[in-house]
């Protein structure tokens, strides 16, 4: 595992050099990647939380009962708790088809603005690679957040991993080269399935990297962590891309120099 925090590079007893990490992943043809908490403070969690600044909802007294019950259950099970109570959140109030129009055009008005820094600098890395997201979130959300984002495929409502997985793997199936992104534990299990495939032959290489909220995050099996904020890897990748044109560059002004053509 490597960790790459901010501008600071920090490497303990890595499984693989950064630089053989970076050699896989710009191999890469398909990105497949968590949304909540992955490319954007979790959308989820900012529509529960909307709801205590909203008057019609504070003087709720099923939103209440919510609340209370998902306090106590964060309390007792942590981070493990939180999407059995999205579930209940989306089944009690984003039934209502003028709440949830409300949410979506207002997530897709701020969609852009709230990507975490270098998001879409990273993605500009992989023109030609297709982009799936896996996510727990509703259909309405996910997909605004993936139309703005340029993404080719969403899987919504995607609690069974398995299924998810195998859906964006069949959609892109020429695609073989896959980079893995989500925010550790809750999305252990996409990365097992994905080493499932690597090993059947399924893809022919996978890269993975976790993105962390401090150090609590941090998850072992992930190639690569960073915290939310893509800046240093978006520099690392720049970097690397403007040394591999330095040698073509060199073969052009020999070229032009031996045969006196004129660069066009």
């Amino acid at each position: 595992m490597i960790l790459l925090f901010k501008r600071n590079l920090n490497e303990q007893t890595p499984r693989e050099p950064l630089e053989s990490i970076i050699d896989r992943m710009e191999r890469t043809d398909l990105i497949i990647s968590d949304l909540d908490d992955t490319d954007t403070y979790s959308p989820a969690k900012r529509i529960a939380y909307s709801y205590l600044t909203r008057l019609d909802k504070l003087s709720s007294p099923s939103f209440w009962r919510w609340a209370i019950s998902c306090f106590f259950d964060l309390m007792l099970h942590g981070h493990g708790a939180e999407e059995g109570q999205w579930r209940k959140f989306r089944a009690t109030f984003l039934s209502d088809p003028e709440e949830l129009n409300y949410q979506t055009m207002n997530h897709l008005g701020h969609a852009k603005s709230m990507a975490f820094p270098g998001l879409l600098d990273f993605y500009d890395n992989f023109p030609d690679a297709k982009k799936a997201y896996i996510s727990r979130n509703i259909p309405e959300i996910a997909e605004s957040y993936g139309a703005v984002y340029g993404f080719d495929k969403i899987v919504s409502n995607a609690f069974d991993r398995e299924s998810a997985v195998r859906s964006v793997l069949d959609a892109f199936p020429h695609k073989r080269n896959v980079l893995f992104k989500g925010d550790a534990k809750s999305d252990e299990d996409i990365l097992r399935i994905l080493k499932g495939y690597k090993d059947s032959g399924r893809i022919h290489s996978l890269v993975s990297i976790n993105v962390a909220y401090g150090w609590r995050r941090i998850h072992p099996d992930f190639d690569l962590t960073i915290n939310r904020d893509y800046t240093a890897l978006v520099d690392i990748l720049r970097r690397r891309a403007a040394k591999h044109l330095v040698p073509l560059q060199s073969k052009l002004t020999d070229a032009t120099g031996k045969y006196m053509a004129k660069p066009y």
